[in-house]
């Protein structure tokens, strides 16, 4: 069933289930290059695997438009709380689901908004889903210019909602210049010599370590199976910043090899890859968006530590960018020294929690808030713990 909500210049529609959203590919398409997005997770080839792989029938999408075209297209998958009575009050998640093994997997997870009509379109969204009917809460995330488009769009929203920031964090960007060489003069001294170590100490030790990008279908699936291979042995090192391996579940590794075809038939990915004496020591896997380059998840073999093979590969992957005429890098979401230490700027990524204005859907969404915080407090103490062995 599709049911209209209009104002005077935008009408949005709701659609249930996958097949309905598989149905919106052209609008998907045309509102990509209309948004001029640079977030890899919203090109249709990930998203729609994505949905393939994750969503089945438990899906509303709204469209927003306007007679030029979509303005905003808004996936959310339903799901039914925490496993604790009382806390069962259906919900939707904006791109999910995002919970346990998935959750670091979709790492930008956004609606998909033209900027120019942003707070109009996502009121709409609001009040089209508060039609709907049954859901408690909403939990969006929006990063860049769009932190703060949901706050706005709930003060404009007719329907009686309330918005609060759930979470931030920051995504390191890269601005490129037109050389390598323009670029490294503007490093800090540290980065320069943590450079200069990653070529001169395997090059003292009589090791050669050869970058290279694999680009294209044909070969694909060995370079996954070392991605695989040494992420797992990355996150098993006990060295470092802490790394959970995020390919050991096989629905994921799947989904992976999937959507790797997907980019790499319309030329969105990289994979990135360190060789020495002709065997994979390092892979990153890397997509394209709009002349941005992001950086994902790799994986490299812990005994070549000491040679910094990791500087190198994100050395060598900045290097081909320019040389690709991109104007910049991701480091992905999440800080870190490794990346903080580049010359970045931050751009905040907020998941927002928006809440229906009847009592009951804002005792189950502070019941629900509270035992998910004391959760995640507990796993960090976990975490620590662990790091302190």
């Amino acid at each position: 069933m599709t049911v209209a909500v209009t104002s005077p210049r935008l009408v949005a529609t709701c659609h249930h289930g996958l097949e309905a959203f598989l149905r919106l590919e052209p609008e998907w398409r045309a509102l990509v290059e209309r948004s001029r997005t640079t977030n890899p997770f919203l090109s249709w080839e990930w998203v729609s695997e994505w949905g393939r792989s994750f969503w089945g029938g438990n899906l509303v999408v709204v469209v927003v438009e306007m007679s030029s075209g979509p303005v905003a297209i808004a996936p959310f998958h339903e799901y039914e709380g925490l496993p604790a009575p009382g806390l069962r009050a259906p919900s939707l998640e904006l791109m999910g689901p995002r919970r346990r093994r998935y959750r670091q997997m979709f790492e930008l997870a956004e609606a998909l908004v033209d900027p120019d009509h942003a707070v109009p379109a996502l009121a709409m969204v609001v009040d089209r889903l508060c039609a709907e009917g049954r859901w408690s809460w909403l939990e969006v995330g929006a990063w860049g210019e769009g932190a703060g488009w949901w706050q706005e769009a709930i003060g404009v929203a007719e329907a009686k909602a309330t918005a609060a920031v759930e979470g931030r964090r920051d995504v390191l960007i890269m601005d490129l210049g037109r050389t390598w060489e323009e670029l490294r003069g503007q490093l800090r001294r540290n980065v320069k010599e943590s450079i200069r170590r990653a070529y001169n100490a395997p090059a003292r030790d009589g090791i050669r370590l050869v970058y290279s990008e694999h680009r294209g279908v044909a070969g694909l699936d060995p370079v996954l199976d070392d991605l695989f291979a040494l992420h797992s042995a990355r996150a098993g090192a006990g060295r470092g910043v802490a790394h959970p391996d995020y390919f050991s579940d096989p629905a994921v590794r799947g989904f992976v090899r999937r959507v790797a075809l997907r980019l790499a038939e319309a030329d969105r990915l990289s994979l990135g890859i360190v060789e020495h004496d002709g065997r994979r020591v390092a892979v990153r896997f890397q997509m394209e968006m709009h002349g941005v380059l992001y950086l994902y998840h790799s994986g490299f073999d812990p005994e070549l530590w000491r040679y910094s093979v990791a500087t190198l590969a994100t050395v060598e992957a900045i290097k081909a960018a320019i040389a690709r005429g991109l104007r910049g890098v991701n480091f992905s979401l999440g800080v870190d020294q490794a990346k903080a230490r580049w010359n970045v700027r931050s751009v905040p990524f907020e998941r927002v929690q928006i809440v229906r204005g009847t009592a009951g859907a804002r005792r189950v969404s502070a019941l629900y808030s509270g035992v998910r915080h004391a959760r995640q407090a507990g796993s960090g103490v976990a975490r620590m713990a662990h790091l302190g062995h």
